[in-house]
């Protein structure tokens, strides 16, 4: 019996002590909280969606969190469900404190290589052409590069080759990344929805259950707008394309916008709040089959569809759109 559980405590040490080298601290202090729930999240790259990893009830602003090592990853330290922390982690502890008065107080400390590359730019810099072009080609050996790339893929319109170079020159550790195998992914999906073929086709319904699919609009330019509720930059846009839509002809073009929201009522709300006065369709099921076929995965995204069902243009800006129609086509 003495041999039976001294064997029972070997195994449950030896248990612990694998379990705790496979895993980080996440801990910090936050001033001026009592009684707050912090969440851990993670975006899931598969629905774009945020996912708590583990929340930690706090009564005096300290939290702790104990997570599996993996490749980098960016995780987001949610506090009062309003303030917004992003970190990179990966095998090495971190600590974050701060006071809940400014997100400016936070700090970070951090062994990662990547958080410490992360923190070299603002989260603006990673979405912005110019800036997000430096990072991917000439920090190869970044799993932020690779997480770069995956979202300047989206939203610029970059050349095949282009993409293709920034992908081979990536360092095999930036490869072994989750990072990188849904880039390769979004690539081959991206580089088959491209300018010069045909558009997916796809069936929704409006506010009213009325439903429309893209083939019903051959004979028309199509410009497709993706966006959703809780999109700022998508919301900035509508006036622009008010004026654009309204000063053509009917017969000629249409704007169908497609929603990814998930909240119906959030979804009919900004429609009549923005007053749309175009076609606008939704599952509202966020992330769906439709923007799957057109490898979007970020909003605000747009196509120009010709009358003939091809794409002539990817994310078009809206001046680029007023002067095609005013200057190349007579619509």
């Amino acid at each position: 019996m003495r041999g039976l559980i001294l064997y029972v405590l070997i195994f449950f040490i030896l248990y612990s002590c694998t379990s705790i080298s496979d895993s980080i601290i996440i801990e910090g202090k936050v001033s001026g909280l009592k009684n707050q729930t912090f969440k851990l999240l993670k975006l899931d790259l598969e629905t774009n969606e945020p996912v708590v990893v583990d929340s930690f009830n706090s009564k005096n602003g300290a939290f702790k969190f104990i997570v599996k090592k993996e490749p980098s990853y960016l995780y987001t330290l949610f506090i009062n469900d309003s303030i917004k922390y992003p970190f990179f982690a990966d095998n090495s502890n971190v600590k974050i404190d701060g006071d809940i008065k400014s997100i400016e107080s936070f700090a970070i400390s951090s062994k990662s290589k990547e958080d410490n590359f992360f923190r070299k730019f603002s989260q603006d810099d990673f979405f912005d052409r110019k800036i997000g072009m430096d990072i991917m080609l000439n920090y190869p050996d970044n799993i932020v590069s690779v997480f770069t790339a995956y979202y300047q893929f989206q939203i610029h319109n970059i050349s095949q080759d282009t993409m293709s170079s920034i992908i081979d020159n990536f360092s095999s550790y930036s490869k072994n990344s989750i990072y990188f195998d849904y880039l390769k992914s979004l690539y081959e999906k991206i580089t088959s929805i491209n300018e010069g073929v045909i558009a997916p086709n796809f069936t929704s319904t409006d506010i009213d259950g009325k439903q429309y699919s893209l083939y019903d609009f051959r004979g028309k330019y199509v410009y497709i707008d993706f966006w959703a509720s809780w999109c700022a930059p998508c919301i900035e846009k509508f006036p622009e394309m008010k004026k654009i839509y309204n000063s053509r002809d009917k017969t000629k073009f249409e704007i169908l916008g497609v929603s990814v929201d998930i909240s119906r009522d959030s979804w009919i709300k900004s429609i009549e709040k923005n007053k749309l006065n175009w076609i606008n369709i939704s599952n509202t099921k966020g992330w769906d089959e439709i923007s799957d076929s057109y490898g979007v995965k970020a909003v605000p995204q747009n196509f120009l569809v010709g009358p003939d069902g091809v794409i002539l243009y990817k994310n078009i800006s809206l001046p680029t759109l007023r002067d095609f129609f005013e200057n190349k086509v007579q619509v």
